[in-house]
């Protein structure tokens, strides 16, 4: 874990060293704290940018999430079933779906930025703008209600509850009590940074550039 001006968490190194997920659901959580192996609260603005394999198709995968293990999310960033990005937080009760399929077996380079939020009253920000990337290039983004019971008749202002005290799960999502790895990935992660702002568009293309 490397945490330095701008980074929150940073994972690198050869793909032959990338992180493998499944098939018997393992992942990695990492603590918010100070502490040598913890990552710092977690706040908007916010980019994560990591290369990802999946190795299945057709299900609900969790790749970087923050949340409690209660099934309250600040933020979750994963695949959804049509095999597209997700982006979803509880305090906005929508996903924010990406239109470009993933195929299994292939590496992409996939993004999210969030940013511009603004609060209102208790912890939650609203107003955020949310991109998202897949091989450097900005994808078109899909709103629907709930669990993806869209499409929804929703603003597409994000709302959020960044800056929680969660962990952060890589390979993922927390679900109820005992159930640590609901939802698991299948496949690899490699080169995941997550930054305290939003990159631009140009620097998720030198980033992609950079992966290859």
């Amino acid at each position: 874990t490397v945490i330095r001006s701008g980074i929150f968490y940073n994972q690198t190194g050869p793909k032959s060293k990338a992180l493998h997920f499944g098939p018997t659901y393992d992942y990695l959580q990492i603590p918010v704290g100070t502490g040598p192996r913890a990552v710092a609260a977690i706040s908007d603005p916010v980019s994560i940018e990591f290369m990802v394999k999946l190795e299945k198709e057709n299900e609900w995968q969790g790749m970087v999430v923050e949340g409690d293990e209660a099934n309250q999310y600040d933020y979750l960033f994963a695949v959804t079933p049509d095999n597209k990005l997700g982006f979803y937080t509880e305090v906005g009760q929508a996903w924010y779906s990406g239109t470009r399929k993933l195929q299994k077996n292939i590496w992409y380079h996939v993004g999210v930025t969030v940013g511009s939020c603004h609060s209102e009253a208790g912890d939650r920000r609203i107003g955020c703008t949310l991109k998202l990337y897949v091989n450097g290039q900005l994808a078109a983004v899909t709103l629907y209600s709930g669990l993806h019971n869209g499409p929804a008749a929703l603003p597409r202002d994000v709302a959020t509850g960044f800056a929680s005290k969660h962990a952060v799960t890589i390979g993922g999502w927390p679900g109820a009590a005992g159930v640590p790895h609901l939802y698991p990935l299948h496949g690899m992660i490699d080169e995941l940074v997550i930054y305290d702002r939003v990159i631009s568009n140009e620097e998720m293309v030198d980033r992609y550039k950079g992966n290859l």
